[in-house]
């Protein structure tokens, strides 16, 4: 296997024996933590194929679960991938290493064959749901949000809104989920549906679709 580690994290060549036989490059672009908020993102998802030996491999690897390190410091991420009972279906959880505070991960053994399994189902197509998460400011929450945030009481009893779920219409994302943490910070979670292509750019394209929408609701000034 040969790794050659480009800039943004991009793990530019994997020289893999893929399951299904063939000998492949596979690059593995990472999101760059500079350039997006998403600290954690959830793509989970179904094949569309076709083909016999893509969909006799994915069986094959039904039940199992692949963690993995990816790239280098600063960009650093942390990928598990599953494969679920449908025999198509394909997820994968990504979690920036800032994302873990002080208490990243200690062993992320299998990336060796998470980047076999991406490379495996390069070029096909993919039904997917992508979630993802931000954290933001109080003083960042847009006015739609904070026209809900309302307080009161009954008798010794104070009550605050401290958080919500708006479904979207008319934006490449359908829900929007919001929550007060400590310190002044809130978090924010957006999902979206889409049909993608599985290449080496799967993981930021995931990214890119949250963070196009997250930009019009959070602009910065």
């Amino acid at each position: 296997m040969l790794v050659g580690v480009g800039r943004e994290g991009t793990i530019r060549e994997v020289l893999v024996a893929t399951p299904l036989g063939r000998r492949d490059t596979m690059p593995l672009k990472l999101p760059n933590p500079k350039r997006t908020k998403c600290r954690r993102f959830c793509a989970c998802g179904e094949i569309v194929s076709q083909d016999r030996a893509v969909l006799k491999w994915l069986s094959d690897q039904e039940g199992k679960v692949l963690r993995g390190r990816f790239g280098t410091s600063p960009n650093v991420w942390y990928l598990q991938v599953s494969f679920g009972p449908s025999g198509k279906h394909f997820h994968v959880d990504a979690f920036a290493k800032e994302a873990f505070g002080k208490s990243p991960p200690k062993e992320a053994p299998s990336a060796k064959e998470i980047r076999e399994s991406l490379t495996a189902l390069k070029g096909q197509r993919i039904n997917v749901r992508v979630s993802g998460v931000y954290q933001v400011q109080e003083t960042e929450l847009p006015d739609f949000i904070r026209s809900t945030m309302v307080e009161g009481r009954a008798g010794d009893v104070s009550l605050k809104t401290a958080g919500g779920r708006f479904g979207v219409e008319g934006a490449p994302i359908d829900e929007l989920r919001w929550s007060m943490g400590t310190a002044g910070q809130a978090r924010i979670e957006l999902a979206a549906r889409t049909t993608m292509t599985i290449g080496d750019s799967y993981l930021q394209d995931c990214c890119s679709l949250l963070d196009a929408v997250f930009a019009v609701l959070f602009p910065r000034d």
